[in-house]
């Protein structure tokens, strides 16, 4: 199978590109406050971080893996119950 001349549809991988704009916008519920001390904290780690890139990509990023870990949690909870554990 000759990978280069394949045709890659989009279910073809999980990965996805979003755009800045959108990306904010799906933050969900999740609220989170941080304060300059914390961001000081950051800036001691070399992350070159300021509030907007964290409201911008880290809060929807914490909201996407929330969702995952209640979605694994559900599933465990699932196969449980099914095995009768």
């Amino acid at each position: 199978m000759n990978m280069q001349n394949e045709q890659h549809t989009p279910i073809d991988s999980p990965f996805t590109s979003i755009k800045r704009e959108n990306w904010k916008k799906l933050n969900g519920h999740f609220k989170h406050t941080f304060s300059q001390h914390d961001l000081d904290q950051l800036h001691a780690l070399n992350e070159p971080l300021n509030a907007e890139e964290i409201e911008d990509v880290y809060f929807p990023l914490s909201h996407l893996l929330g969702i995952h870990i209640e979605r694994f949690q559900d599933l465990h909870r699932s196969t449980n119950h099914f095995r009768k554990k």
